[in-house]
């Protein structure tokens, strides 16, 4: 599994392997894309 960053624009990245650093678009910093809730399999 990795982890979902996005920007301002909604341009997805998907990070597999973990490193130091931050990840930006130019001077713009990503942000962790917040995790959806699965539906219940009821």
């Amino acid at each position: 599994m990795g982890k979902r960053y996005v920007d301002q624009s909604g341009a997805e990245i998907l990070v597999t392997k973990a490193g130091a650093g931050t990840l930006s678009i130019g001077q713009t910093p990503l942000t962790i894309k917040e995790a959806k809730p699965l539906p219940a399999s009821d």
